[in-house]
């Protein structure tokens, strides 16, 4: 029995071995499925993850080779300098030996477009202002409905534009985009550009037409027409210029971005014969590679940020859509007594650089919009001296107030470089008056050197005899301070 007891526990034993033999073998089995699975699995996202990284990398050689190849070359220089010579319309001397940065040599900025878009462009161009011209309207006037929130609003100053009012207008309403209003500022026209007025406004009743009661020049009816707008963004034109697309308020707009950028600028045309492409050229704005964004916008000697500077032939206020709220806010800074000065040059400029000192961000896109009518007879051309030299003077006054201090340097090398209008005889009152103010806000100032306060007053010694009894009392006064 014992023996057989026996027996009974080594057979168990065994059996118990035996199962967790098998038991381990199974497992075993087990983890060998599970690993080859994981293998399998992972070798197959292996090949996913080698599919979309060969694709990255195609990806990443195509865009280098586009931009290599790219039908724009842009070439701005960068000036890092306290005080650059500027290339503006103010015939400023850039070969002053005031200061030795003056005398930087500066390029043009130099940007090729590809010829065929142009040539495109310019061909489209040409057939649409011809139609505009000829006062062919595309649009069903029944479409010309007012609305109470226009994505853009128009601001035409008229004055004395019988023959080219209506092609203007035409240009306008031949536009692809309809939710827009059109304000004409009637600088105190008469007859039958009234008359013409008058008729446009019966067939569009997106027309708003506002009377000035007295000859008041673009700077002031420009202001009048942003301040009464109600448009998202505003569309500057002149009653002798158009819009050289049916389909530029569309681009622009949506450039903006779901209205993002303050300022959206595209490419203009200036000509004296609209039925000559060979004269079509392009106008000095503030040319960029298509879509480039700028953080902070530029205007010739408007400096950007850690005091670099590009200089940029931009000095039009057409060729632009801006941010009404922005626009209204430059104007208000700019503030009432200025806007309303009856302004026959640099008005554009002077408008551009308040915007230009409240807008944060705009864009450039390479979309020819705009045409302008080069003219010898326009009436900036044929201005007197004076009105010249008061408009400088006014401008000059602007950039001293609103601009960084990188711009009121600007502004004091700009007068000591008129060397106090001595070639043209002493100035009118008027221009002597805001003169004398903005040589004391420079003398005053804590952001001009003394060096550049010494010879202003030197320059204006023979207009002004008293800016020298000035400085020696202020100079007095400090020598005063010193030894307290």
């Amino acid at each position: 029995m014992k023996n057989k007891r026996r027996f009974y526990i080594n057979d168990n034993n065994e059996d118990e071995n035996i199962f967790l033999q098998l038991n381990k073998n199974k497992t075993s089995r087990y983890n060998s499925r599970k690993k080859k699975f994981f293998l399998n699995k992972f070798k197959k996202n292996a090949i996913f993850i080698n599919i979309i990284l060969i694709f990255i990398i195609i990806l990443i050689v195509y865009l280098v080779i586009k931009i290599k190849n790219s039908n724009i070359k842009i070439n701005i220089p960068q000036i890092s300098h306290n005080i650059s010579s500027f290339n503006s319309s103010l015939n400023s001397s850039s070969n002053s030996s005031l200061n030795p940065s003056l005398n930087s040599s500066l390029n043009n900025n130099q940007i090729t477009f590809d010829k065929n878009y142009r040539e495109i462009a310019i061909d489209e161009g040409f057939e649409y202002i011809q139609n505009c011209n000829e006062g062919k309207l595309f649009n069903d006037p029944k479409n010309f409905s007012k609305t109470e929130f226009p994505k853009i609003s128009v601001i035409v100053p008229v004055y004395k534009c019988v023959n080219t009012l209506k092609p203007a207008i035409r240009s306008v309403q031949n536009q692809k985009m309809l939710d827009i209003e059109i304000i004409l500022v009637n600088d105190n026209s008469q007859n039958e550009t009234v008359n013409i007025m008058n008729e446009l406004k019966k067939e569009d009743e997106r027309i708003r037409i506002i009377n000035n009661k007295q000859n008041m020049r673009t700077l002031y009816s420009r202001a009048i027409g942003v301040l009464i707008s109600k448009g998202d963004y505003i569309a500057n034109l002149d009653c002798d210029d158009l819009f050289f697309s049916d389909k530029i308020f569309n681009i622009a707009y949506n450039s903006s971005e779901n209205k993002y950028y303050d300022v959206v600028s595209f490419n203009s045309i200036s000509s004296r014969n609209d039925n000559d492409k060979n004269m079509y050229k392009d106008s000095f704005t503030n040319k960029k590679e298509n879509n480039l964004i700028i953080s902070q916008p530029e205007l010739s000697c408007y400096p950007l940020l850690n005091n670099n500077t590009q200089v940029v032939k931009d000095i039009f206020v057409w060729g632009k859509i801006y941010k009404r709220l922005v626009y209204i806010s430059a104007l208000n800074k700019l503030t009432y007594n200025r806007y309303s000065t009856p302004m026959g040059w640099n008005e554009d400029f002077s408008q551009l650089f308040a915007i230009y000192s409240v807008a944060k961000s705009c864009k450039f896109i390479t979309t020819y919009g705009y045409y302008h009518k080069a003219s010898y007879s326009s009436y900036s051309s044929i201005i007197a001296n004076n009105e010249k030299n008061f408009a400088d003077i006014f401008f000059n006054d602007i950039i001293f107030d609103l601009g960084k201090p990188f711009c009121k340097k600007y502004s004091a090398i700009r007068l000591i470089d008129l060397k106090g209008y001595r070639s043209i005889g002493s100035p009118e009152d008027k221009v002597k008056d805001l003169l004398f103010k903005l040589i004391n806000k420079i003398l005053n100032s804590k952001d001009i050197e003394n060096e550049y306060k010494i010879k202003l007053r030197q320059a204006y010694l023979n207009i002004f005899p008293s800016l020298n009894a000035i400085y020696e009392e202020k100079r007095n006064i400090s020598n005063i301070s010193s030894l307290l």
